[in-house]
């Protein structure tokens, strides 16, 4: 005799087309679940494209740069982080020059002892006020507008300050590979 089973097993036989049509149900709800998920995140994601600059942005405090002094600051810009220099003026005021050498765009380097600012490309050359020296640079560094707000130092970066020069406002380059400015003429 065969001992009872209180809960007797089933048999179940699955024939192949019903396994691949399982298959093919389950990886077909896989999918919708993980493109569904991908289309959420896609739609509600803020691109790089969507990052718009604040108009002034602060880049330290008065006391970071001191009278006679130029120093590097950085910008927020939608194609990334852009070095700037600024100089603490005598009349208490900052000048804040762009980072980028009028002749093709490499970036300069101030050099304290010289006060100078040098393009390692081409060996351009501007002076403490970013004027051109020596070199093929063919006009001088590009400069933010800048105010004092309290004891912070603040930096303009906007579109119309772009427009209405002959030069990307923040990078100083006629044809900017870093944020794709070009102008004609």
């Amino acid at each position: 005799m065969q001992p009872d089973n209180p809960t007797p097993e089933r048999e179940r036989n699955v024939s192949r087309r019903g396994f691949v049509l399982g298959l093919l149900v389950g990886a077909g709800g896989a999918m919708v679940s993980v493109l569904g998920f991908a289309g959420y995140q896609v739609l509600t994601s803020q691109t790089d494209d969507d990052f718009e600059p604040p108009e002034w942005q602060r880049v330290g405090s008065v006391d970071t740069f001191p009278a006679g002094e130029t120093l590097p600051a950085t910008l927020e810009l939608p194609a990334g982080p852009y070095l700037i220099w600024v100089r603490g003026d005598e009349d208490g005021t900052h000048t804040a020059f762009s980072s980028t050498c009028t002749h093709q765009g490499a970036t300069v380097n101030w050099w304290p002892a010289k006060e100078q600012f040098i393009c390692p490309v081409h060996g351009g050359t501007f002076d403490a006020i970013g004027d051109p020296v020596a070199g093929p640079v063919p006009t001088p560094l590009a400069r933010h507008a800048t105010r004092i707000n309290g004891v912070l130092v603040e930096v303009r970066t906007t579109a119309e300050e772009a427009a209405a020069g002959d030069a990307c406002a923040p990078c100083a380059s006629r044809a900017c590979v870093a944020c794709s400015f070009t102008r004609s003429g």
